[in-house]
């Protein structure tokens, strides 16, 4: 297992010269004791969330707030970090745990699980756990705390040095240099992260972020005869500030984290807040969905993919027919985030996916069957033949919305990002360009630049055309028919192609190309940089690739208006492509909590 939500922000490793450990002395006992609260016989939708209370950092105070704003969750609370088998199985059936657990629970669960953890300026937290312990007859450190003064207490209590750092390099005891960059390393996947001096502003960060209610302000008690840090004699203040130097490197970084997290969910709040305008037309939304893992689908596709049979092994890889339940999240995606479309139709060879509400008035499933003229071209396991035959959807709106599972909204979207004010169509285009040669490389490479060699004979030979960004693509029915008669022979050859060919054409490069290089050109439609000014992001999950944290955390910071998450991994198992593709769907509970009305006992969840 791991640790999801691997989207936070960019660790920086200034500063990690200046870290030396301040004080050599011996560890300190651990702590122990555990207080369950709320179970419950309910099992937890999605996945459990890790609150890392470090002490002093108001987490006693926010757990009852957390409770009482989920009172049907399964939650507990601990005061230790989880070790024997009763700890691990109440951990896995909960879904709020929370307490002073240190780094690397996660790899305890059958399940991802995000860290939610809050850090407090580190002198202060020492100052508050020195006065606190003083105070608790019942603290295991009291007795040390009244003998000693502050200096001495924390030269003689080795778990009071850096604290911040122990807990989240998933170590107790003196760190060093290395535990310091792991717990940099580590507070990058953490999936939020709140500062105690900002307590409300991550209150709203936190119930933003994990989909909970506005969460009222705790009242954080301060122990009596406890001074500031203003207060501090400068000799004591330099001796707490060398024992929490590492302390002190991990804040600065939660600080940058929060204050970025902060400012993009409020961006979010005062988009999310306004107005949509409806479109004065009603715009549907189609889908393609397949299940590659029903062994009816698998016998069939063997059934017309005989051995000798020439298909390229590229276009019948497992990859291209996985179903990851990207499908949940897009719609969910759709429903938040464009609630002005009217219906949604989903094309599918019969299969259902088994969450799917089929009764909902707001869907419709549409068999191959319904939408293919010539019935000896099925069934067909390749999506351009499909593409070709989605204007003939009965009911189908005049202009439709289409969209792959693998693609989402990440904010909020209008009828006008696709549409310009001179009734023309806003066409979002990659920065690189798209295959040329027909005669080498993969089935998919070829296929685009058959489809651009067709451009050429039209409209003349065109250098250095872009790729078309896998966003939303709003298809208008009428000119869907002009298209597809400009290149009829071609067309018809593509629908009976059962799989990916060479010569298939690729529909969205005819339609948007034709678009823009036909009379009308880009006087009438606007070309967009896809990547520029936050309109999308675009991640590949592929094996090796080590950026995919990165890339998620990118989504999670900019909420861009579209991306794409496409698979590319080995269909072979793979514990390595498990992995990422656990990162992957992790995020996607993370980004989109809600279900949508379109899931079966949606109201439930």
């Amino acid at each position: 297992m791991f640790a999801v939500a691997p989207w936070a922000r960019s660790r920086s490793a200034k500063h990690l010269s200046e870290f030396k450990p301040a004080v050599n002395s011996q560890n300190a006992l651990r702590g122990s004791g555990r207080r369950r609260m709320n179970m419950n016989k309910q099992g937890p939708p999605g996945f459990p969330h890790l609150f890392m209370h470090i002490p002093r950092t108001a987490g006693s105070a926010i757990a009852q707030v957390i409770r009482s704003a989920k009172p049907t969750a399964q939650f507990v609370q601990t005061w230790r970090h989880p070790t024997g088998k009763w700890d691990i199985a109440q951990m896995r059936a909960a879904d709020r745990y929370f307490g002073h657990f240190k780094w690397g629970i996660h790899n305890m669960l059958q399940r991802p699980a995000p860290y939610i953890v809050m850090l407090r300026e580190p002198v202060d937290r020492l100052v508050s756990l020195y006065y606190h312990q003083r105070q608790s007859v019942r603290d295991k450190y009291h007795q040390l705390a009244i003998e000693c003064d502050i200096v001495g207490w924390v030269a003689a209590l080795t778990d009071a040095q850096d604290q911040q750092v122990q807990y989240l390099c998933g170590r107790y005891g003196k760190p060093g240099r290395k535990e310091l960059e792991r717990a940099l390393e580590h507070l990058e996947q953490v999936a939020v992260v709140g500062i105690f001096e900002e307590l409300p502003r991550s209150l709203e960060l936190y119930a933003r972020r994990l989909g909970y209610l506005p969460l009222p302000r705790p009242t954080i008690v301060k122990p009596s005869k406890r001074p500031t840090v203003e207060e501090l004699p400068p000799k004591i203040r330099r001796a707490l500030e060398a024992c929490t130097r590492g302390d002190q490197i991990l804040y600065e970084a939660a600080w940058r984290r929060f204050q970025k997290d902060y400012a993009s969910i409020r961006a979010v709040s005062c988009l999310s807040e306004s107005k949509w305008r409806a479109p004065a037309e009603p715009i549907d939304a189609v889908y393609l969905w397949v299940d590659g893992a029903d062994p009816e689908f698998s016998k069939s596709m063997s059934r017309y993919q005989p051995e000798g049979s020439g298909v390229d092994a590229e276009t019948t890889g497992t990859h291209r027919f996985r179903d990851n339940g990207e499908l949940r999240f897009s719609l969910r995606s759709l429903e938040i985030h464009a609630p002005w479309i009217r219906h949604i139709y989903l094309v599918t060879n019969g299969q259902v996916p088994d969450w799917l509400d089929i009764d909902n008035p707001r869907l419709s499933l549409v068999p191959h069957e319904t939408i293919y003229p010539d019935a000896s071209h099925l069934p067909t396991f390749n999506s351009h033949s499909i593409e070709l035959h989605l204007h003939r959807i009965p009911g189908l709106s005049d202009r439709f919305l289409y969209l792959n599972d693998d693609v989402f909204l990440g904010r909020a979207v209008t009828l006008e990002d696709f549409v310009t004010p001179s009734g023309g169509q806003r066409i979002y285009l990659d920065p690189w360009h798209m295959p040329t040669r027909r005669d080498a490389g993969p089935v998919h490479d070829r296929a685009y630049a058959h489809s651009q060699w067709l451009l050429d004979n039209r409209y003349g030979a065109r250098v250095g055309r872009k790729a078309i960004c896998h966003t939303p693509h709003l298809f208008d029915r009428s000119r869907v028919v002009q298209t597809l008669q400009m290149w009829r022979d071609e067309v018809a050859r593509t629908s009976a192609h059962r799989f990916r060919d060479p010569d298939d054409v690729a529909f969205r490069i005819l339609y948007f190309y034709s678009l823009l290089e036909g009379p009308q050109g880009v006087a009438r439609n606007e070309v967009v940089n896809g990547p520029g000014a936050g309109h999308y992001r675009f991640v590949m999950l592929s094996p090796g690739d080590t950026s995919l944290a990165s890339q998620l955390r990118s989504i999670a910071s900019e909420r861009p208006k579209f991306f794409c998450i496409n698979d590319d991994l080995p269909g072979s198992d793979s514990g390595a492509a498990d992995v990422i593709r656990m990162q992957s769907m992790a995020f996607l509970y993370w980004y989109f909590r809600q279900p949508s009305s379109l899931e079966r006992n949606a109201a439930t969840k």
